[in-house]
């Protein structure tokens, strides 16, 4: 059963006090990418403001918008005219978590490298780059009313709040993971210290799953904190890194939707699923506004 509250939604879009950026220079990576098992990269591009991100796969381009999401299961992939590129959330949430506004990123196949399923070294490489202010004044959209999504034993909320903060709520049935939430101003230092350096993790049993399915291209446990009986295969990097890798895939994820978001992002065992229908409920929202 799902229960949007579009109707008791009060949005605004604003001039924001701060201008639009973009990169300082070039960056570029490669890597395994971990659902084709085979090497992929891009080169991250600075970008003339009021472009936002956009991916570039051979001569189309993809904007990061929430209209060209395909829905797959267990990752986000963008698609149009016959051309696509999954596993965006990372380098969206890094983009996002540091205040990038424009940039181009050129990709040399259909996904985004893994590397260690964490943003931590595209925040590295944001940071060495630098971070170049624009002329033009960036939007945000500053939330007046609760606007949310329940379904079944999910939800995610945006609720008013003076500063940009997100919540989540984690219950998961393996013992070794259990329940933990946490709560974070979502600045930039919060999320270069905490969300972003967070990996994505999964079950002994449901990376067997996916193995046997072939939804997975490869089989190298390194890739991700797999966590088994006795617990995850990675030191962690922090007590609560299973929460704040829920976080760092939601901020990605919203990020389809608007940038600049001042408000209140709670997230409560929700997934991709419910975060990109958030990110369309919100895109509804602001077809009004405009």
């Amino acid at each position: 059963m799902s229960n949007n509250t579009t109707d008791t939604v009060s949005l605004s879009l604003c001039e924001s006090k701060s201008k639009q950026t973009t990169l300082g220079r070039e960056f570029a990576f490669t890597g395994i990418g971990v659902f084709s098992g085979t090497e992929v990269g891009f080169t991250a591009i600075p970008s003339p403001e009021n472009t936002g991100i956009v991916f570039k796969c051979d001569d189309v381009l993809i904007p990061a918008q929430i209209e060209f999401v395909e829905e797959v299961p267990n990752r986000t992939k963008l698609k149009k005219n016959g051309k696509s590129v999954q596993v965006v959330e990372h380098l969206l949430s890094a983009l996002y978590g540091l205040g990038v506004d424009n940039a181009l990123i050129d990709v040399n196949s259909d996904e985004i490298p893994i590397l260690d399923a964490s943003a931590r070294d595209y925040i590295n490489a944001i940071l060495d780059v630098g971070i170049v202010e624009q002329n033009a004044y960036a939007t945000e959209l500053v939330v007046k009313k609760p606007l949310g999504i329940e379904e079944d034993n999910t939800s995610i909320w945006l609720m008013p709040d003076i500063n940009p903060r997100i919540t989540y709520f984690l219950e998961h049935q393996h013992p070794k993971i259990g329940g933990m939430s946490d709560s974070l101003l979502l600045n930039h230092d919060n999320y270069r210290d905490f969300i972003g350096q967070a990996r994505t993790f999964v079950t002994h049993e449901e990376a067997r799953i996916l193995i046997k399915n072939n939804i997975l291209g490869t089989d190298d446990e390194s890739l991700a904190i797999v966590v088994e009986e006795n617990g995850p295969n990675h030191e962690l990097r922090s007590p609560k890194e299973f929460v704040y890798h829920k976080m760092l895939d939601m901020i990605g994820d919203i990020s389809l939707a608007h940038g600049n978001i001042r408000g209140h992002l709670i997230g409560i065992r929700s997934g991709h699923f419910m975060n990109r229908k958030m990110a369309r409920l919100i895109e509804e929202n602001i077809k009004h506004l405009k």
